[in-house]
């Protein structure tokens, strides 16, 4: 179901589950979202990315909406349900989100998070994650987390090998 939402700075903005015509657009602007955060230095594989959305089309394990904007592609967020590996029952992970620049509202992604949140109690998990790896604006993402009912549960840490 599309979620219809009034913009001043667009004609409309539609948060929508993905469709095999958004992935190359949506692998390009993954892309270049990774590249500007410390995952740069890691080969991104387009080929690796467009098989991973097509096979997940009719997934219904696999959660992937976009912001679409007057056509264009706009944002993503895409997740996925898994079994705790200690248990059988399961959990709801983001893989991907990321809303371009010139399309970057809290109302565009409060509504990407809320289709999540509703898509993951539906497949019945236990918890609903949600990972910011990048280290951009973690306290702004704190705060729309915040904002979405979610709880801070720990940090990521890494190292370069």
């Amino acid at each position: 179901m599309a979620v219809h939402i009034q913009n001043y700075a667009w004609s409309v903005m539609i948060i929508r589950r993905y469709t095999k015509a958004d992935i190359p657009d949506m692998v390009k602007h993954s892309r270049e979202a990774l590249e500007a955060f410390h995952y740069r230095g890691i080969a991104f594989s387009n080929d690796k990315v467009e098989v991973m959305l097509l096979g997940n089309l009719r997934n219904p394990s696999f959660f992937c909406d976009v912001i679409d904007v007057d056509g264009e592609i706009g944002g993503a967020l895409c997740a996925m349900v898994s079994e705790y590996i200690h248990s059988y029952e399961a959990f709801a992970q983001d893989w991907i989100f990321y809303i371009r620049p010139e399309y970057r509202s809290l109302t565009g992604a409060v509504a990407l998070v809320r289709n999540y949140v509703k898509w993951a109690k539906s497949r019945g998990v236990r918890q609903i994650r949600f990972d910011q790896s990048t280290g951009y604006k973690i306290d702004k993402f704190a705060v729309l987390m915040k904002r979405c009912g979610f709880n801070q549960i720990g940090t990521k840490w890494s190292m370069e090998a």
